[in-house]
């Protein structure tokens, strides 16, 4: 983040870029909490995408086919463009450039990912403690909360 900037600028920003929404699947769309539900708030981020033409890559070390079987039990699979293992693999399957892509990252290594392929990365995080290690990590942005990111991206257009 540059100086001066505040996250929720850099969240504006990155919004009114983003081309293309690369979403780590462990975190912002499987939530931890017991029993694994959706996360809070992905059924209003996904449909923000798809109402303003954005596509969605879902990036992931599980097995794919572990992604489509949840995404298909959750109904999220229709606003899912693709399901990737890797950010690089993602932007290459979107036919896209790095800088119309945007992560959303939960881990050290899913920000570590968006940076080597040159996409810039808004980390989800529940805590001050952990978007602060994730923003150290190298993202440019965080949000606690999806719908933030819904709102962002439907205001962005």
């Amino acid at each position: 983040m540059t100086s001066g900037q505040s996250p929720q600028t850099t969240v504006d920003q990155l919004a009114r870029q983003a081309r293309h929404l690369l979403i780590s699947f462990d975190g912002p769309i499987r939530s931890a909490n017991a029993g694994n539900p959706p996360a809070q708030y992905i059924n209003e981020v996904l449909p923000a995408c798809h109402e303003s033409g954005r596509s969605v890559a879902v990036v992931t070390a599980a097995p794919v086919a572990e992604v489509l079987a949840y995404t298909n039990a959750h109904e999220l699979s229709t606003q899912i463009t693709i399901v990737a293992v890797s950010i690089r693999r993602a932007v290459s399957a979107l036919e896209a450039q790095p800088a119309d892509c945007v992560a959303i990252a939960s881990s050290p290594e899913d920000v570590a990912d968006a940076r080597t392929a040159g996409v810039p990365a808004i980390a989800y995080a529940t805590t001050p403690d952990y978007a602060d290690r994730l923003l150290r990590a190298g993202a440019r942005a965080f949000v606690y909360s999806l719908m933030d990111l819904a709102l962002k991206l439907r205001s962005a257009g």
